[in-house]
């Protein structure tokens, strides 16, 4: 049988992360992502002033077809 016991209360922070790290690095992670998604719809959608230098550079590293 998995699962918590009958009459057991069920908490997903107490049994998720098995290593005491993981759930620091899974808010941290979280809350990364949120700052990206806002930082994403203030700018309306243009990309970030690092993305354009980032394509350029691997457009020039591309590898030859041969």
């Amino acid at each position: 049988m998995s699962g918590p016991r009958p009459g057991t209360a069920f908490h997903a922070c107490a049994s998720a992360s098995p290593r005491p790290g993981t759930a620091v690095l899974a808010c941290a992670s979280a809350a990364l992502f949120a700052a990206l998604a806002v930082l994403i719809a203030v700018r309306h959608g243009t990309s970030l002033p690092g993305d354009g230098a980032a394509h350029a550079w691997s457009v020039r590293h591309r590898p030859t077809s041969r």
